[in-house]
């Protein structure tokens, strides 16, 4: 079955169905970019959150290992990591 005989029994001619075909494709591939795009926005706000969250990290467990010598300077003992 070639394209006039099944555009034919559906009314339409092979270019008008090669048209439509066309303007699908178009508009799925605008949605795909556009979900992409939206997708790199998250991604990005992700990343940046991640950052934060690391220095957030780094800048608690660097004020814990103060602490902690503090402490163990406190009781005049010696640190047992180092011994």
């Amino acid at each position: 079955m070639d394209c006039s005989t099944a555009i034919n029994m559906s009314g339409m001619d092979c270019s008008t169905a090669i048209t439509y075909l066309a303007s699908l494709v178009t508009v799925v591939g605008v949605a795909l970019a556009a979900l992409a795009f939206a997708e790199w926005g998250r991604l990005a706000k992700l990343r940046k959150e991640l950052k934060q969250f690391r220095d957030d990290l780094t800048r608690r467990h660097h004020t814990m290992q103060k602490a902690m010598q503090r402490v163990i300077a406190s009781y005049g003992i010696d640190d047992p990591v180092s011994a």
